[in-house]
């Protein structure tokens, strides 16, 4: 799982994100080369009588276009709870500062209290 998100990564550009899903919303709009097919929206957006502007609000920030490409990518890593030393006894009474382990003692005390989660 990991190393397929590695391998996705790799390939990953700013706007990949954006195209994947242009291309999974609208399929018909790409030609056998996956190239986009504009004239055809064009059409029908004009059919439908839909007024096209060319003005447009946009972000244009430093570091824009490294959010693009770290939206497209998959995670790489795992949090996982150390279930081995939660349990010792000696870490029983620690206060822990495992994330994964309190908010695991917090559900298994609702559930044990029979409180409702709200």
């Amino acid at each position: 799982m990991i190393r397929d998100n590695i391998e996705h990564n790799e390939a990953v550009k700013p706007n990949s994100h954006e195209i994947h899903l242009l291309r999974s919303t609208f399929p018909h709009y790409f030609d056998k080369e996956d190239n986009f097919l504009l004239q055809r929206l064009l059409s029908v957006l004009a059919a439908d009588e839909v007024d096209l502007s060319k003005e447009s609000f946009g972000l244009n920030f430093l570091g824009r276009s490294y959010a693009n490409y770290v939206d497209g990518l998959a995670t790489e890593t795992v949090v996982i709870p150390d279930l081995g030393h939660n349990s010792d006894a000696a870490n029983a009474d620690v206060i822990s500062q495992n994330i994964v382990y309190n908010i695991t003692q917090d559900i298994a005390y609702r559930i044990s209290q029979g409180i409702a989660d709200r």
